[in-house]
């Protein structure tokens, strides 16, 4: 059984959900836990600015809207989703796009300790043999945060094998950055059925695809034909 670690509604699928796919038909059960899916009623400007730049207005119930398309997602590659209710760093002090690259705020009032405990307990309740979670490609906060909690939680689980996926699209688009990619890092082909699924499942993501990649074009441009994931042990 496979648990894969998402920060954002389409961060799994979009970095390393043809894997998942394989897996998913090979037999193994591969369940998906988004972190930073809560619905926060009273916006910052900045959490406004974010919705309007995906040509959605403040009225719409953004993280609802999400989560439906993480679930239309996940039914394509046959991933088992999960949602848990922290709030997206826009609503915890990050205040441009800029700022949510430049890593973790010291008084990030995010509930370290709760995140921490609910991945533990998580990890004790079913039979998980692989754990993903992201590398940190792109430098978000909210990747950081999570990588973060699970490097805290991970020595707690020795029998566990844990691997990163180099975050999508940010490790395609700042590619310059990480020169290990199909070096060091060895590449995860993606074969025509898997490939053509992981872009199905991609599209689901529609609020996204304009802010993200232009258009289904530019998304299947970007994301490619391979992943990157490595061991962590």
């Amino acid at each position: 059984m496979i648990l894969a670690l998402s920060p954002h509604l389409d961060d799994v699928v979009f970095s390393c959900g043809g894997y998942l796919y394989d897996k998913v038909q090979a037999g193994t059960r591969v369940q998906c836990v988004t972190i930073f899916t809560a619905t926060v009623p009273v916006l910052s400007e900045f959490a406004l600015a974010c919705r309007l730049d995906k040509e959605l207005d403040g009225t719409v119930d953004y993280m609802a809207l999400r989560r439906a398309e993480d679930r239309n997602a996940s039914a394509l590659l046959g991933i088992d989703p999960l949602h848990w209710e922290f709030a997206e760093a826009p609503h915890r002090g990050y205040v441009s796009a800029p700022d949510l690259f430049a890593g973790v705020h010291d008084d990030d009032p995010l509930e370290r300790a709760r995140l921490d405990q609910k991945i533990r307990e998580h990890l004790a309740d079913a039979p998980y043999t692989e754990v993903l979670y992201p590398y940190g490609a792109g430098n978000h906060a909210d990747h950081l945060q999570l990588i973060a909690a699970v490097e805290r939680v991970r020595p707690a689980f020795p029998a566990v094998r844990f691997r990163r996926y180099y975050d999508m699209p940010y490790a395609a688009r700042f590619r310059d950055r990480y020169p290990e990619l199909g070096e060091t890092v060895p590449a995860y082909p993606l074969g025509d059925a898997t490939l053509r699924q992981k872009l199905a499942a991609c599209a689901a993501y529609a609020s996204q695809l304009g802010f993200q990649f232009g258009d289904r074009a530019g998304m299947e441009a970007t994301l490619g034909l391979v992943e990157y994931l490595i061991y962590v042990r």
